[in-house]
């Protein structure tokens, strides 16, 4: 034989045959990098928020699948030799580590560097932005480090673990171990996976890279490893050992069946474990990173979902990975195996790991959710004897649902990686695969939890599918029949579920909130649907557009001539009146015409719209200053004024934001003016108690926020994480948004949802009402903070005390709360409370200024202030208003005032000012019941007295002061209301 044939080619031919040789092997891996990174930039374009950077993101996609690339191509120069067993032949061959490890690892980075490129164009193609050059440098500094960490990282992996698949994720923890030591040495207290922590440990990363560099160097200048004696003797003990083994297992009675099954975990336990530690370290490495790049606790939780099922999917991904080896399958099919039985024996095997592994998992969390729940709900407020029955009912079920649906994702998570697990020969391709596919799996399985979906129904026909398609797939895999009809079975077997399951979810959706809400409580015990209510409301809202346009056109006319005047001095003719500068109520008056038809306007009960001069005083202001000046017309413009009020206290979203004293102190003197009667006090007490008819309660802010997010729904509002500056929407809101916007079935359901959301929500407000004007009633109504149960429980007349009614209720509650751009728009429930206290705070309010108005007509008459208020009833109140609508006991009363002076808070909406001892005083005790008490107070700006809280400051002066029990929480309603001398 010619001795040329032993002589070893030149250095740079092979390494160059070495070079293309990996081009061609990591083409397809490049290929399926650029398919996948691709799919993800259109998505993220897609329904991307408009306030985010849509450049820089889809940059970080690109640079992130280089990454992925570079890890996966480093773990198949060398990893995929040893599995392959070509590494054998190497060995077998004149050894030149130079040109191997060049052409390798040339071919690993100009596949790598190309196809990041490529990503990198595309992105900004559909970015439709060119770079800056800041954008260039800095893609181009940290993106190639990243690149290089990866790489470097990877290919050490590759040559010291003979497993593909491990290799990979221990290349990934490496690279990312190795960025954050270098973050730390940079900078102790830097945030990690931030870029400012990147590229300020710059210098640092780039020196471990270069050590690591120079490991792989030295790891790959001694691949492949000569073939020795020692590798002979353990090739020939293996054999040896195989050969004892075998007349054992043919002594087993198992059969054809059996064997596979007694071989598929003989060749698949270890490896399945190795999955499952993977699949949990790859989890572990998203909850870190979610944690260095999430600062929002539910964005966390949002991440960590997506990685719950990586051990799952990668459970699956080795399913038939020993029949891939070496083309091991090809065994069976020489020797009358069965495909079937060969897809039924290792799937066996795995569903009985993947059983054992939830089982473990699924058994603890249980364990571990019934010992903290409990705990859990203790904390929340009672606010009715069933809430608790209900909240633990609902939270047991809520925990069983979770869990059932996390067995059935892993089940679809572990199908979808058998059948990669199949089809692709790679592990490495097929578990990169499974893992992407288990994002998905995760992402429908949040949704299923999110719109609260029966678990089982709309995700195991998925997995079912995934095992039928392998199913149907494993006989032209196993004798390697070729041709793209016979892929038409099982692809038809893994869309079909998910066709059947998407063309379900709008009808179970809208399913959800087909139920009957529930009726609103009016006076007595009538009760009307919520249609009816809201028909109401809306007929208010309507009139009150008339209205305010009425509102705004008798002002207008009031301030012609300022107009005209202020029209000469402007470059503009055509000008928006609200853009002027406010004018003066002096400026213009009202003529009578205009005044009978502010008269008439001001009896009209309705909602005046928000952004007018008629609401925000100016027109009242006008009407005031107009003449006459006598007792009776003043009055009846005090009364047409409180009852504009009244008319713009129903337009408001909040009660807070509004004032329901106005003109208080104008009664005041107007009742205290000289030639006064107490006929006409009691007249002004009518008007009074005709203007407070004429609020809508605390349903009023309710509806009024219910249209705010009707209007949201029908496309003519924007939301407000859309339409505030500065404002960027969660997740949960983009993805709601989106669906809302693209699905017209959900456009529907939210409607639907929305009804629901603010029927139970009135009916809560109307039973509240009817609660506390009952002080014997059961019910705790003073609370701040309620949940669903509470709201539920609370309409015990509707669901005649049976539990089951109750949580029938509850459910559809919670199934309507899952459109959740209608419950993010109609953020009404912390509201209740707050509204139940304000109406009745206001309802006090009110109450004592009509007793301190017949305390006044009172001394008219007696020249004196009664010592009782009982003596006031019933020739000037009734004895109901007499008393403190908190208590049901009269209001309190010193006619001769205290010898103290009074502290802060003496008027609930007033400026705080000092009260003189013996100054006459009426008093409600609010929601604690408050009664006058001595104590400690300091100096305050202004001539007031603060009541002092804590121990005093040496240098602060104490003076003894009177004031109501301290308060504790926001809104109780008491106060101090003066009367005059």
């Amino acid at each position: 034989m010619p001795a040329t044939l032993y002589t070893p080619p030149a250095t740079l031919r092979l390494a160059k045959r070495f070079f293309w040789k990996e081009c061609r092997r990591l083409l397809g891996l490049a290929v399926g990098v650029v398919i996948i990174a691709v799919l993800t930039m259109l998505f993220v374009k897609t329904f991307a928020s408009s306030r985010v950077n849509l450049d820089g993101l889809l940059a970080v996609i690109a640079i992130g699948g280089g990454a992925v690339l570079a890890v996966a191509a480093a773990v198949t120069l060398f990893s995929v030799e040893k599995e392959e067993g070509t590494v054998e032949l190497l060995r077998l061959l004149p050894r030149n580590a130079l040109a191997t490890g060049l052409g390798k690892t040339a071919a690993a980075i100009a596949v790598t560097a190309a196809t990041t490129i490529a990503m990198l164009l595309v992105a900004w193609l559909l970015a439709e932005t060119a770079p800056t050059s800041n954008d260039l440098s800095l893609l181009t500094q940290q993106g190639s480090l990243l690149l290089a960490e990866a790489f470097v990282w990877g290919l050490i992996a590759s040559l010291l673990c003979p497993n593909p698949l491990v290799a990979a994720v221990l290349g990934i923890a490496a690279a990312s171990a190795s960025s954050q030591l270098a973050i730390q040495i940079s900078n102790p207290n830097a945030y990690g996976y931030r870029i400012e922590a990147f590229i300020e440990a710059t210098y640092a990363r780039l020196a471990l890279v270069a050590a690591a560099a120079v490991v792989a160097n030295g790891l790959a200048s001694r691949w492949p490893a000569p073939l020795s004696l020692r590798h002979g003797s353990e090739r020939t003990r293996t054999v040896v050992d195989r050969e004892e083994k075998k007349p054992l297992l043919q002594r087993l009675p198992l059969g054809l069946f059996g064997r596979l099954i007694w071989q598929t975990l003989r060749q698949s336990w270890a490896m399945a474990i190795v999955a499952t530690l993977l699949g949990a370290f790859l989890t572990g490495m998203c909850v870190l990173m979610a944690g260095g790049l999430v600062e929002n606790q539910y964005g966390l939780q949002f991440l960590i979902g997506f990685s719950a099922l990586f051990a799952p999917a990668l459970l699956g991904a080795v399913v038939f990975r020993a029949d891939q080896r070496r083309d091991a399958y090809r065994f069976l099919a020489e020797h009358a195996g069965r495909p079937s039985m060969l897809w039924l024996a290792r799937n066996t095997v795995g569903l009985a790991m993947l059983a054992a592994l939830l089982a473990i998992l699924l058994a603890s969390t249980w364990w571990l959710a019934s010992f903290i729940l409990p705990y859990a709900i203790d904390e929340w407020p009672e606010g009715t004897a069933s809430a608790t029955a209900l909240r633990t009912t609902m939270a047991y079920y809520d925990i069983k649902r979770t869990l059932l649906l996390s067995a059935s994702a892993a089940f679809v998570a572990y199908a979808v990686g058998q059948f990669c697990s199949l089809t692709l020969r790679s592990d490495v391709l097929a578990a990169m695969l499974a893992l992407i596919a288990a994002v998905l799996v995760a992402g429908w399985a949040m949704t299923v939890w999110a719109w609260r979906l029966p678990p089982l129904a709309f995700t195991l026909p998925i997995g079912v599918g995934a095992l039928l398609a392998s199913l149907l797939r494993v006989r032209a895999w196993m004798f390697d029949r070729r041709g793209l009809w016979r892929w038409g079975a099982p692809l038809a077997a893994l869309v079909a579920p998910v066709a059947l399951v998407a063309w379900a979810t709008p009808g179970v959706r809208l399913a959800q909130v087909a139920g009957k809400p529930p009726w609103i409580r009016q006076e007595g015990k009538e009760c009307i649907p919520f249609e009816q209510l809201a028909n109401k409301a809306q007929e208010e809202l309507r009139r009150g557009r008339e209205v305010t346009d009425a509102y705004q056109r008798l002002e207008a006319d009031a301030f012609t001539a300022v107009l005209a005047l202020k029209d000469e001095v402007l470059e503009e003719k055509e000008f928006e009146f609200a853009a002027l500068l406010e004018p003066q109520p002096t400026d213009g008056l009202l003529d009578d015409e205009a005044f009978e038809e502010f008269l008439r306007l001001s009896h009209i009960k309705c909602r005046l719209l928000a952004g007018t001069h008629a609401r925000d005083g100016a027109l009242q202001a006008i009407v005031l200053t107009g003449p006459p000046t006598d007792l009776v017309g003043r009055l009846e413009r005090l009364l047409a004024c409180r009852r504009v009020a009244a008319q713009q206290l129903n337009g408001e979203r909040y009660w807070h934001d509004a004032n329901p004293t106005y003109l208080a102190d104008d009664f005041i003197g107007w009742a205290t003016t000289e030639g006064q009667s107490s006929q006409r006090i009691l007249t002004a007490i009518q008007g009074l108690r005709e203007a407070e008819g004429m609020l809508a309660g605390p349903l009023g802010p309710l509806m009024n926020e219910y249209f705010q997010a009707k209007a949201v729904l029908n496309g003519e509002a924007t939301p407000d994480f859309k339409g505030k500056k500065d404002a960027v929407p969660s997740g949960v809101q983009w993805v709601a948004f989106l669906f809302h916007e693209f699905l017209s079935a959900e456009q529907q359901r939210a409607m639907k949802a929305l009804d629901l959301a603010a029927a139970y929500e009135a009916a809560y407000l109307a039973e509240g009402v009817h609660a506390l004007a009952t002080p014997s009633s059961n019910y705790i109504w003073k609370q701040f903070r309620i949940d669903d149960a509470q709201l539920v429980a609370s309409l015990r007349y509707q669901a005649q005390n049976r539990m089951g009614s109750y949580l029938d209720r509850l459910h559809q509650l919670s199934d309507a709360r899952t459109s959740y751009l209608a419950s993010g728009s109609f953020i009404s429930e912390w509201l209740l409370p707050q509204n139940l206290h304000e109406w009745l705070a206001g309802v006090a309010w009110r109450r004592a200024e009509r007793v301190r108005l017949a305390l006044i007509a009172y001394r008219l008459d007696h020249d004196a202030y009664p010592d009782r208020l009982e003596l006031l009833s019933p020739d000037y109140l009734a004895d109901k208003e007499l008393r403190d609508p908190y208590s049901n006991q009269y209001f309190g009363w010193a006619a001769g005032g205290f010898q103290l002076p009074i502290a802060e808070h003496y008027e609930r909406w007033a400026s705080d000012s000092a009260l003189a001892p013996g100054t006459p005083l009426l008093w409600c005790g609010g929601m604690q019941l408050a009664t006058p008490e001595e104590g400690l107070a300091t100096h305050k700006e202004g001539g007031g007295l603060r009541f002092r809280n804590g121990a005093p400051d040496d240098e602060e002066v104490l003076v003894p002061a009177m004031y109501l029990r301290e308060q504790t929480r926001g809104y109780d309603g008491g106060f101090w209301m003066a009367v005059p001398e």
